[in-house]
């Protein structure tokens, strides 16, 4: 069933295990990242989470002929965009009593946030066979959705029991962990599709 060929498709498990530990960083920065500056006093949520959204839709819009598109696994540019994610979290755990500072977090966090969706998704596109083609995409959606409510929901513990530094500091450790894996995870060649006959 599609659940084998899921197991048994590298790409996909790169992919969807990447996602799903971006997303767990996504999924605690927006459950917790607001209440850190509120109740810190660090900073103006209101104008930090715009200015992300700022550099989300700027970097979709500049960066978008950046993005591989020729179903090859490009370990750089992904190292690139976890690269922002592990510098954005790592601001915010050293930066927080530097005033505007903070906001500098908020260009590398949107950068990640943008790009690292649509630059998975491509590959996914290449990767996938065709006959199950939305059900293994379905599968990997799903690991944004499942890395997202975890986030929020792990994080929530780190911040009861240590800080919200310590939340930030872990955000980093998992975007090193994910940074790691890019590198020594296979590279699986995109399935070449054949041209249909002509009539």
């Amino acid at each position: 069933g599609a659940m084998k060929v899921a197991r048994t498709n590298e790409g996909l498990m790169k992919s969807s295990i990447i996602m799903l530990v971006g997303a767990s960083i996504f999924g605690g920065l927006s459950a917790f990242l607001p209440l850190f500056l509120v109740t810190t006093g660090t900073g103006n949520a209101a104008l930090y989470l715009f200015l992300q959204a700022i550099v989300v839709v700027g970097s979709r819009f500049f960066f978008r002929k950046y993005i591989p598109s020729d179903g090859q696994w490009h370990p750089k540019f992904i190292s690139l965009v976890l690269a922002s994610s592990i510098i954005g979290t790592g601001l915010l755990a050293v930066l927080p009593g530097m005033g505007a500072f903070v906001y500098l977090s908020a260009v590398f966090n949107g950068i990640a946030t943008a790009m690292l969706y649509p630059t998975l998704t491509t590959y996914i596109s290449f990767v996938v066979p065709d006959g199950q083609r939305h059900i293994l995409l379905g599968i990997f959606l799903a690991s944004y959705d499942l890395g997202f409510s975890l986030g929020g929901f792990a994080m929530g513990f780190v911040v009861q029991f240590f800080s919200y530094e310590a939340m930030f500091i872990a955000c980093s450790v998992l975007g090193v962990v994910a940074l790691i894996y890019n590198f020594m995870a296979p590279r699986t060649k995109p399935i070449i599709k054949e041209a249909s006959p002509s009539s």
